[in-house]
């Protein structure tokens, strides 16, 4: 409080449209912050949502993969059969071939 005794008042010469343009200056960030507190709770939400998704899409991209790689092997392990039945038959057409 003020040394004279007098407490916290309002000046009649402070006009009434700067008063309320105060008011609505407060009220309308008031209102911005709760919009902007209740989109980053949406979010939130949303990002756990991503998130919960991303973790199951990796999972699911980790046993794709595996199934691949176990493919890969025994496509290997086939073409090799494969080649080695070539060689056979060319070396048995070769034979032929001679008299």
């Amino acid at each position: 409080m003020s040394e004279d005794g007098e407490g916290w008042h309002l000046d009649k010469r402070v006009p009434v449209a700067l008063m309320i343009t105060l008011f609505l200056a407060v009220c309308s960030g008031v209102y911005a912050y709760s919009r902007l507190e209740g989109t980053v709770e949406t979010n939130v939400v949303r990002l756990a949502r991503l998130e919960a998704k991303a973790a199951a899409s990796d999972q699911a991209a980790q046993r794709v993969l595996s199934r691949v790689e176990r493919l890969d092997a025994t496509l290997v392990a086939e073409l090799g059969a494969i080649k080695a039945m070539l060689q056979q038959l060319r070396q048995d057409l070769r034979d032929r071939a001679r008299p």
